[in-house]
């Protein structure tokens, strides 16, 4: 008994520590990230940023079979058996390398039949790009499996460096689509060496091939390649339901949206990354502690989704200032639905992360499907309706996505095990919300204040109203500084 009550810290330290990793890495990048992609948007235009955003959106799913779900068994199984981990590594990577061939010969060929023959370069410098994303990963997911982030954290910052130190240059010279995405390129070449050399360092074993783990991978894989495949397959259908029922400048509007809203979503992707490895962990170990965990997370994820969904509902206007309103202007309208989806997303996030832990990635998959039909459902009949009356197609796609977001999480929280939703979660989301509101009645009292300044203020307000409500756990933020200042000793030692 007593070495599971000494373990139970260092489990909930372990997810803290690598979720501030992560988030803190990503929030170093966010600025650099936010400004390349913002001098793309102005560099290009509306209708080449469209482009790019439909040659990435295409990869993105084709790409799906070639990870094959080892983003999911990657990390747990290194996470219960360090020995494996070279072995699955050097299978999983040659897996990749082999089977993007196959992939980008069905997207060029997909792409020959449905869009001009113009695409067809872009659409091969973005799969060369994707491929050296899955290597990266491959990596990266290794690493998590010794439930170190750190890795992950210094690919994201070390990439996004080179990557603009490569894009950059080529955008102000007045470069177009296709010499950006070959610097594009060769940033994620120079990073690759960043990644592969800490895996290393930290345990990892030497790449090797083994057949019997290429069995087990596939077998173990495909659950996950579901669950990830409905997944993607969302943004696919939204993808070309928008690039046959609206314009190319409707698609850049969107796709800037989009990139606005996932920088948004940092702190939950680095939740899910640090997360997912202690939980499959703890799911086989200690049920209950599986449970207090992952009702902490949801706890954390939920107070932060308040103030950054009312942020991008109340102060659209800042993130499409950033892009330039002379082109991008109705993209605000998109963001103000998507705001209900950064919300929700904070929830499934965590909830969905539990699920693949507990080893319910089918469940989990057929609800992601049955978003696809929903979108297959509405995205023909919303897009040529916004189209119609506003001007904006895209507003159809945020609408869906709005819809498909509420029934995943009711489904997440049908699915969870009983528990981990009580009476005190719900207390503490409930002040919240109570500080949520204090949020808005500053937004509406600074109204006529520059939004520069009126959006962290309110920020400000509803945090401060969150620490008057209670909201505010120090116990655990007694725990993070006392962690990072005994590591901060350790290594002065």
């Amino acid at each position: 008994m007593s070495e599971v009550v000494q373990a139970t810290p260092a489990k909930q330290g372990s997810v803290l520590r690598n979720t501030l990793i992560l988030v803190g890495a990503q929030f170093l990048g966010m600025p650099l990230s936010i400004f390349v992609n913002a001098v793309m948007g102005r560099r290009l235009g509306p209708s080449d940023f469209g482009y790019l955003s439909l040659a990435t959106n295409l990869c993105g799913f084709g790409f799906l079979f070639v990870e094959w779900g080892h983003s999911g068994v990657l990390p747990r199984e290194i996470a219960q058996d360090h020995q494996r981990s070279g072995a699955l590594l050097g299978t999983s990577l040659l897996w990749r390398i082999g089977s993007s061939v196959v992939v980008s010969s069905c997207l060029g060929l997909l792409s020959w039949l449905l869009y001009p023959i113009g695409f067809l370069p872009l659409l091969g410098l973005v799969a060369l790009q994707a491929l050296l994303a899955s290597l990266s990963n491959a990596y990266q997911d290794s690493a998590r499996g010794f439930e170190r982030t750190d890795v992950t954290a210094i690919g994201r910052i070390g990439g996004q460096l080179i990557g603009a130190a490569m894009v950059l240059p080529v955008l102000f010279l007045g470069g177009g689509l296709i010499p950006v995405m070959i610097a594009a390129t060769v940033g994620g070449v120079l990073t690759m060496p960043l990644i592969t050399t800490r895996t290393h360092k930290i345990g990892v074993g030497k790449p090797r091939f083994d057949r019997r783990e290429l069995v087990a991978l596939t077998r173990s894989g495909w659950a996950f390649l579901a669950f990830a495949a409905a997944m993607t397959l969302q943004g696919f259908v939204d993808t070309i339901s928008l690039s046959k029922l609206a314009t190319p400048e409707v698609f850049g509007w969107n796709a800037a949206a989009q990139k606005l809203i996932g920088t948004l979503l940092v702190p939950a992707t680095a939740l899910i990354a640090s997360l997912y490895p202690t939980l499959s962990r703890l799911i086989v170990e200690d049920l209950e502690q599986y449970k207090i965990t992952l009702r902490r997370s949801i706890n954390g994820t939920g107070l932060l989704a308040i103030p950054l969904a009312l942020g991008c509902a109340l102060y659209s206007d800042l993130g499409i200032a950033i892009y330039g309103k002379h082109g991008y202007a109705p993209a605000g309208q998109n963001l103000v639905v998507l705001s209900g989806m950064v919300l929700l997303i904070y929830f499934s996030m965590p909830l969905g992360s539990a699920l693949l832990a507990a080893g319910r990635q089918a469940a989990w998959a057929w609800a992601q499907f049955g978003c696809v039909v929903l979108r297959v459902i509405l995205n023909p009949l919303l897009i040529p309706w916004f189209q119609k009356h506003y001007g904006n197609g895209g507003l159809g796609v945020c609408v869906s996505s709005v819809v498909c977001e509420v029934g995943l999480v009711a489904v997440a929280l049908y699915m969870i095990p009983h528990g981990v939703i009580d009476r005190g979660l719900a207390k503490v989301l409930g002040k919240g919300v109570l500080a949520g509101g204090a949020m808005a009645l500053a937004a509406f009292a600074l109204r006529g204040v520059s939004p520069w300044l009126a959006a962290p203020i309110t920020a400000v307000v509803y945090f401060g109203a969150l620490y008057l409500f209670g909201g505010v756990d120090m116990t655990q933020i007694s725990r993070i500084t006392d962690g990072i200042r005994n590591k901060l000793a350790r290594k002065r030692a």
